[in-house]
């Protein structure tokens, strides 16, 4: 080991790129929500706007306030609860793609969709059990994609 090299292992290494993975994924979710709240207001009658207060106020992402909105997947995948589970089932998988076994670019891929006929809605992705997630790489997930359609099962 070189000066100033810190002895990790390989789980440890993975577990640091989700977390920071995981982090930058928070930050951008903050800051467009900020932006957002920003236009909203620079309008109204008060002018006065704590940029820096807002970014690192506690936000509750747990609400659901703003399923109510039309809300694009992607969006949703800025999600607590997503971002939470998509870490479980990396780790689950070993932090590495359950086709190839690269641990570079990994994604989690939802097998099939769900859609609950009742609420008239697609399943959020963190409402999926964990057996409909797997890791995949980007170029595997990417091939899955070209190659096979998405069941969407209907639920009661």
């Amino acid at each position: 080991m070189g000066v100033g090299e810190v002895g990790i292992n390989f789980e440890e290494k993975n577990v640091l790129k989700l977390a920071v993975f995981y982090l930058s994924l928070q930050l951008v979710f903050r800051l467009k929500k900020i932006i957002t709240q920003k236009l909203r207001i620079s309008n109204s009658s008060n002018s006065s706007f704590d940029f820096i207060n807002l970014l690192f106020m506690n936000t509750n992402n747990n609400d659901t306030e703003h399923l109510s909105q039309p809300n694009s997947y992607r969006e949703l995948l800025f999600d607590a609860r997503w971002l939470n589970k998509k870490a479980a089932i990396i780790k689950r998988d070993n932090f590495c793609c359950a086709i190839c076994g690269s641990t570079n670019h990994i994604v989690v891929h939802h097998k099939q969709y769900h859609y609950k006929r009742k609420e008239q809605r697609k399943c959020y992705p963190w409402e999926y059990d964990d057996k409909y997630l797997i890791t995949l790489c980007e170029n595997c997930h990417k091939r899955g994609h070209f190659k096979f359609k998405i069941p969407m099962k209907f639920i009661d």
